[in-house]
């Protein structure tokens, strides 16, 4: 009975260890060669209201995962600098702590640019 109860507080411990450990992704991004107006929201970005004067609107980088999908507004990259007119792809690590926090998107950092071409007119 007694190797049971610290079978079971072993595999107990292991688990609640486990639960603490970081979310690691890796996975590619397509980067566009321009940027575009959006606005920063809590954990998101939007098109500006052009309604709104006090709106804090930012030049945002465009990104897809699959080249048949549209581009859309992304928040900054860690160890990334854009520079506007090349085409990039990313290689990306993103890093989400746990247990997960409805307020905390994680962290992208760039791992290698994969390719950088200039854009074709």
């Amino acid at each position: 009975m007694m190797k049971l109860q610290i079978l079971l507080l072993i595999v107990g411990t292991v688990f609640l260890a486990s639960c603490n450990a970081p979310i690691i992704r890796e996975y590619t991004l397509e980067v566009s060669p321009q940027t575009k107006k959006c606005v920063f929201e809590w954990l998101s970005t939007r098109d500006p209201n052009p309604n709104d004067p006090n709106e804090r609107i930012s030049d945002c980088i465009q990104v897809r995962y699959d080249s048949s999908r549209p581009y859309y507004h992304h928040r900054d990259i860690q160890g990334f600098t854009f520079v506007p007119g090349f085409k990039y792809r990313l290689r990306i690590r993103s890093v989400l702590q746990t247990p997960v926090m409805a307020d905390d998107p994680g962290v992208e950092q760039l791992i290698a640019i994969i390719e950088k071409t200039p854009a074709s007119n």
